[in-house]
Formats: C-alpha cells, sequence, structure tokens
C-alpha cells in the first residue's frame, strides 16, 4: 500500500520550478534518481538527460538508485523510509493572484523532511536560480 503525508508549499507561477526542486534534491542526494510519473526509466539527478525532460509536473526523487530497487522489490518499509518523494506541481488560479501549489508526498514530517521543505519553499521564492552545481 503507497500512503504517505502530502506536504503543501506555495510558489510563485513560474516555468523552472522542476529545476529547482532538483537542484535542492541534488544538494542533499548527490546519487540520487528522477522518476518522471508517466517513464519506466529512472535518471540519474546529476545528468544533463535530466532536464531534458525537465518540466515535469508529477515526478519522484529517489535518494539512490539501490533504494530505488529496494522500492521496486519491498514497496515502502522501515529500510526506504522517507527516501522517495513524490512531487506534484499544479497551478491554482483565484481573486488573490495565480500560484503554484507543489505537493510533496513524504512517508512522515521528521526535521530532516520539514528541513528539506523550508530548503524547497526558500528555493521556489528565490528571485534566479543559482546555477546547478553538478551537471
Amino acid at each position: 500500500m503507497i500512503g504517505g503525508t502530502d506536504c503543501e508549499l506555495i510558489a510563485p507561477l513560474r516555468s523552472d520550478l522542476a529545476e529547482r526542486t532538483v537542484a535542492v534534491c541534488l544538494r542533499r542526494w548527490p546519487e540520487g534518481v528522477f522518476l518522471d510519473a508517466e517513464e519506466t526509466e529512472s535518471v540519474p539527478l546529476r545528468s544533463v538527460e535530466l532536464f531534458r525532460k525537465l518540466p515535469s509536473r508529477e515526478f519522484f526523487v529517489i535518494s539512490d538508485a539501490q533504494t530505488e530497487q529496494e522500492w521496486d522489490e519491498l514497496g515502502p518499509c522501515k529500510e526506504n523510509w522517507n527516501r522517495m518523494l513524490h512531487f506534484l506541481i499544479g497551478e491554482k488560479h483565484g481573486a488573490d493572484g495565480d500560484f503554484a501549489n507543489v505537493t510533496v508526498v513524504v512517508d512522515e514530517v521528521t526535521p530532516e523532511i520539514q528541513s528539506l521543505l523550508t530548503e524547497l519553499q526558500a528555493a521556489f521564492n528565490e528571485p534566479e536560480l543559482a546555477s546547478r552545481e553538478a551537471v
């Protein structure tokens, strides 16, 4: 069974939200992998090929290839808890203006996950995306 906790972040409407998300995840998980929700093959977060796929509106970031394999074989378990994040990026239009709603699905909101969410929110609000550290 797939469950989790939905964490909602609000961001300005911008075309590079997926790229900003990947940049934050790459800093935390340098061996991480990206899986578009409509694809079957993952791509390393460091891969130039990944940035050809972006922007994606729904994707997963997994801490490393071994954890991805464990998720495929075992599903959610203690060993891979909070090691796969599910991202959904949507647009909202309302009387107060337009904005993006970024949902991050995690297993549990721990201090490490809260720190990641804070870092993501800050990255979404930066006026310009800082250069990618490694591509």
